[in-house]
């Protein structure tokens, strides 16, 4: 059943993804209405220019259905509770940030019967603590803190015979937190279970386990070892197994996603690119034989064969094998000594006053070809090795082309693609190459049927036989012809051109529904629409504001249609991506940075990632800090922690401190900006619940803290528990009111 969308589901689901409640709703809106991402993305007036980047914003739709799924879930849960007369369970399903914390709510629902394989002791005192703990929601919340806090990664070798260990020796002999833990090397890690070469531990330390028996589980204490003996057996069986399949999927889903942000920016350096003007050479070393194929400017096969690898004056061999014409681009497959014939025939073409380049395309990428392209007349009569060499020069040639004809190209750049989720494979892929129609279009009278089956809602074999008739004149006259359903054309729209069309404004990657607004306001000034699209920053100057008022449309529209005109004159080949991936850093290790902004709230650093990460101004000193620009500055050298990575968010805070001082610190939210203010015993505090049973808040990953044991008899203080800080105890203010408070207990 979807839960009821009211302005507080709204704006907590807006907050969790960095969006204003009104663009979340939108974006919600019409994505459940059938509009296609790529018309939000590009076209949408009420969205213009909010999301330039393709892939953050596939992520961002992915999120959004994710959170879209935990609210209903969590409005469920809270129904059922209230139903039940659980009111503080039911309070806490309402502010619950994840499915962890829903998943331990849930158990107060649930019978105490043992599950399947675990049987029930003879006792029946023990019978009755068992069934308690299964249904008590504040121990559950309590354990998965522990284990999201506390929890241990412990990788070993299995010493299977026959089994290689060598790709995964730096995965080998890894203890520690799981957090610690680098999200990237997680796909590798369950590439290495998979082939039995390594077996993974998880485990929650006893420390962290005997913490929450003494504070949650409520034994009779003059029996303490037989129900801690109890207590551990429940927790190994029934509880662990689900808090490691948690942290299974968030580091698989981390991994995953950083995998794609890398791969999605390889292909976008390696194949947005177009034709090349001269002559292709393809390079290929094996079995002992250099296998050559030369391509003509023109892309047609000019000459392949083969050499043999050994011997001297390789190059010479080579360049006397090709003739008189020389290659200005050498393609080679990504393996050593096919990169060593390369360089020394770039090598010896530069010598000669020849201009040369060499290109590296990966081996998974000429397999590819390999097996998905179908044979033509040029390659009829090649062999094996001979095609793979051709395929690999017909891909430097033309790269756009030839991963628009072979989608599954660019599922060739993601590393360890085996592990991943179909699904998501797929819509990498869809979006990828969808971004390259928005920027460069299909010709809707020359295009093949492979790239007219990108487009949403146009059937290739439909577009061939009516162009066969007359070709199209216009995209109007395409969907006066084609007929697609409005959805379907406002995304199609964006991805069609018609080159030799009746319309101008069709050659370029604008949306055809700003055609009349920029008419308009052409109309009223003495600039023409061919001095407008040979230097569109002129419309800027224009008087846009009675256009964009009867519309109502906002001024952000100007620059979406500015900058889809400046891109139909000259779009830059994106650089190749500097720095480390996020997914690469893990959290705790100590690294050199430069300070590169300081603000109210902090400094960011660059630590050598593709963005900077931020020192929240708690994080910047042992010692209270008031102003950041008193601690540090601009340029300034500094050592910093890593605290945490998100991936998806691209984003990573750091820390100045201490350790010592970091340890010592209050325990906060990592997703929360702020220390809570909340007193102590109220439902989603900070605390892990009072002496009356009060229910903790949210723990490290956003999941709950504890429930108070509410017991009747009273003990006293606990003399082991530490008394927790809600404040920076330097704080001048915490001091004095710290004092008065002590003052007022000791009298």
């Amino acid at each position: 059943m979807p839960s009821p969308r009211n302005e507080s589901s709204d704006r907590r689901i807006a907050e969790s993804l960095d969006l204003k409640p009104g663009v979340y709703r939108h974006l919600r809106d019409s994505l459940q209405e059938g509009e296609f991402p790529v018309w939000l993305r590009t076209g949408d007036p009420r969205l213009a220019g909010q999301f330039t980047d393709a892939f953050a914003f596939e992520m961002l739709c992915e999120r959004m259905h994710a959170q879209e799924a935990l609210d209903r879930r969590r409005h469920n849960l809270a129904s059922r509770l209230a139903e039940n007369e659980k009111t503080k369970e039911a309070e806490m399903a309402e502010s619950a940030r994840d499915e962890g914390r829903l998943e331990d709510l849930g158990f107060v629902l649930d019978s105490a019967d043992a599950p399947e394989g675990v049987e029930t002791p003879e006792k029946e005192e023990h019978a009755k603590f068992l069934a308690g703990l299964r249904v008590n929601a504040g121990l559950a919340m309590a354990l998965r803190s522990a284990f999201r806090r506390s929890g241990e990664l412990n990788i070993t070798a299995t010493g299977k015979e026959g089994v290689e260990v060598k790709p995964y020796q730096d995965l080998v002999d890894f203890k520690g937190l799981i957090s610690s833990f680098a999200p990237a090397r997680y796909l590798l890690l369950r590439r290495g279970e998979r082939a039995h070469a390594v077996q993974v531990e998880f485990s929650l330390p006893k420390e962290a386990l005997a913490s929450v028996f003494e504070k949650e589980s409520g034994y009779p204490i003059q029996e303490r070892d037989s129900y801690r003996s109890l207590f551990d057996g429940f927790v190994q069986n029934e509880r662990l197994p689900r808090f490691v399949q948690e942290a299974r999927a968030q580091l698989k889903r981390s991994a995953e996603t950083g995998a794609l942000q890398h791969a999605w920016e390889n292909i976008e350096f390696s194949v947005d690119r177009g034709i090349h003007p001269g002559g292709v050479a393809g390079v290929g070393v094996m079995k002992g034989k250099v296998h050559l194929a030369f391509l003509s400017s023109g892309g047609e096969l000019l000459k392949s064969g083969s050499i043999p690898s050994k011997g001297d004056n390789l190059a010479e061999r080579i360049l006397k094998f090709f003739g008189e014409e020389a290659p200005t681009l050498v393609a080679f497959q990504g393996d050593t000594q096919s990169r060593n014939a390369a360089q020394k025939l770039v090598k010896k073409l530069r010598v000669e006053d020849k201009q040369a380049r060499a290109a590296m395309i990966p081996v998974p990428v000429v397999k590819t070809m390999v097996r998905e392209v179908a044979r033509r007349g040029a390659e009829s009569l090649l062999g094996h090795d001979e095609r793979q060499v051709y395929l690999l020069a017909v891909f430097a040639h033309n790269p756009r082309a030839a991963v628009l004809h072979t989608p599954h190209i660019a599922r060739a750049f993601i590393a360890y693609r085996g592990e991943f989720n179909s699904r998501r494979l797929e819509e990498f892929e869809t979006t990828f190459l969808r971004n390259l129609l928005v920027e460069h279009g299909a010709d809707v009278n020359q295009a093949p049927a492979d790239v007219l089956g990108l487009v949403p809602g146009v059937s290739p074999r439909g577009v061939e036989l009516e162009r066969s008739t007359a070709p199209f004149l216009s995209l109007e006259d395409f969907q006066d012809r084609m007929g697609l359903s409005e959805p379907a054309w406002r995304a199609a729209s964006g991805l069609l051109r018609v080159k030799a069309g009746v319309d101008i404004l069709d050659r370029r990657p604008l949306q055809p529904m700003y055609y009349g607004a920029l008419r308009q306001v052409l109309d009223g000034s003495d600039l023409s629409l061919e001095a407008a699209l040979k230097t569109p920053q002129k419309l800027r100057d224009l008087n846009w504001d009675p256009v964009l008022e009867s519309r109502g449309w906002k001024p952000s529209v100007v620059r979406l249609i500015v900058d889809r005109l400046q891109r139909s004159i000259r779009k830059r080949r994106a650089p190749r991506p500097k720095g480390k991936g996020l997914d690469m850093l893990q959290v705790g290790d100590v690294v050199k940075g430069k300070v590169t902004s300081v603000a109210a709230y902090g400094a960011f650093v660059s630590i050598g990632a593709r963005c900077d990460g931020l020192v929240h101004v708690s994080h910047l000193s042992d010692d209270f800090v008031k102003d950041p620009k008193e601690v540090v500055k601009v340029g300034q050298d500094v050592s910093v922690r890593i605290l945490s990575v998100d991936v998806e968010k691209s984003r990573f805070r750091l820390s100045m401190k201490s350790e010592t001082a970091s340890q010592d610190a209050p325990k906060s939210s990592a997703n929360s900006a702020h220390r809570s203010t909340r007193p102590k015993g109220r439902p989603g505090g900070n605390r892990a619940g009072g002496p009356d049973g009060g229910h903790g808040g949210r723990d490290d990953f956003g999941g709950g803290g504890g429930k108070g044991r509410g017991k009747k008899e009273k003990l006293g203080p606990d003399p082991k528990k530490e008394k927790k800080e809600e404040f920076d105890p330097t704080n001048p203010f915490f001091v004095f009111f710290q004092n008065k408070e002590d003052g007022a207990e000791s009298k």
